[in-house]
């Protein structure tokens, strides 16, 4: 009588945070949000990886009992009595958007970019026109968006490197007689042609 052969297992699949966030369209700060405040039920809670990293097994993201389901079960949509379904992914973008730029000054930033224009410039043309109270919470609202969508922004244009004898350094004040730095000097003067001979 022979043994039967044991099949292996397959071996198990994790769902990273990223994955998880472009598979249901949210945020990882709002999957953390659901996860401290109690909103996610335990059993969809998450593990950690050797890298202390959220992780979720396919089972706890795709199964009848998992994260999807349990979205559309209790509908997870963001401003679900003001949001059409249908219209779910424009109003998660919506919300996604920098908080003082509409829809038509991406637009126009994004035109500005394809011709070209330097950040300084966009920068200098848009901040007028936003509520924002610096320029560079302008700047940072743009650079995170753009990054988030995958566009690109202009880099910062970095500042000529002085020349030779700046970056050296100017020869600064000469030390009052009788002062300690000027004794302190003196001294190394004597100590210097002691060793060198040469006289200053």
């Amino acid at each position: 009588m022979t043994a039967k052969a044991k099949t292996p297992k397959r071996p198990q699949t994790y769902v990273t945070m990223k994955e998880l966030c472009e598979v249901i369209n949210r945020e990882a700060g709002t999957i953390r949000k659901w996860q401290i405040t109690g909103i996610l039920p335990k059993h969809l809670h998450p593990t950690r990886n050797e890298r202390n990293h959220r992780i979720w097994t396919e089972q706890q993201v795709y199964g009848p009992r998992g994260i999807i389901a349990w979205m559309e079960r209790n509908d997870m949509r963001p401003g679900r009595l003001m949001t059409d379904p249908d219209n779910e992914d424009e109003h998660v973008e919506n919300l996604r958007r920098p908080k003082y730029l509409n829809g038509d000054q991406i637009r126009g930033v994004r035109m500005m970019v394809a011709s070209g224009r330097s950040r300084e410039y966009i920068l200098r043309r848009l901040y007028p026109r936003t509520d924002y109270s610096t320029v560079e919470g302008l700047e940072s609202a743009l650079v995170r968006y753009f990054k988030r969508m995958g566009w690109d922004f202009p880099a910062k244009k970095r500042k000529p490197y002085p020349p030779a004898h700046l970056r050296m350094g100017q020869p600064g004040p000469k030390p009052k007689p009788g002062s300690a730095a000027y004794k302190r000097q003196q001294q190394l003067v004597k100590r210097r042609q002691k060793v060198t001979g040469i006289h200053f």
